[in-house]
């Protein structure tokens, strides 16, 4: 019997990584790289803003982001910011409450919501 070894693709996500947003004002944005898939927010200090990489350069990639701590409202923007073909048909999320949460998938033409809990 002849057994052939396959060759398995794999992308090893890094640790989720937790974003603090601590400046005063309108809050921070944080412009994710497209290895970022998985970021928590904590918004207890001030408001802060989420930025989705280009929706060309994350194609084929879901990105979780989870606010774990509220204090204040977290908002996911798109890097285009709704504007085609950037992000067609693209609406902010803001997630307002402790463990509110987005999944979001991008076909490489728009960002699609595959699972979201928001207050």
């Amino acid at each position: 019997m002849n057994m052939a070894k396959k060759s398995i693709d794999a992308i090893v996500h890094p640790t989720a990584q937790t974003i603090f947003f601590t400046s005063a004002g309108t809050g921070e944005v944080k412009t994710l790289n497209p290895y970022e898939t998985t970021v928590i927010c904590d918004t207890s200090g001030f408001t802060g803003t989420v930025k989705l990489p280009a929706v060309k350069e994350a194609e084929g990639m879901t990105f979780n982001i989870i606010l774990r701590t509220a204090g204040n409202n977290l908002t996911i923007t798109s890097a285009g910011g709704g504007t085609y073909p950037e992000a067609e048909a693209w609406a902010d999320i803001t997630l307002t409450a402790n463990d509110n949460y987005a999944i979001l998938y991008s076909d490489g033409q728009r960002w699609m919501t595959l699972a979201s809990a928001t207050s």
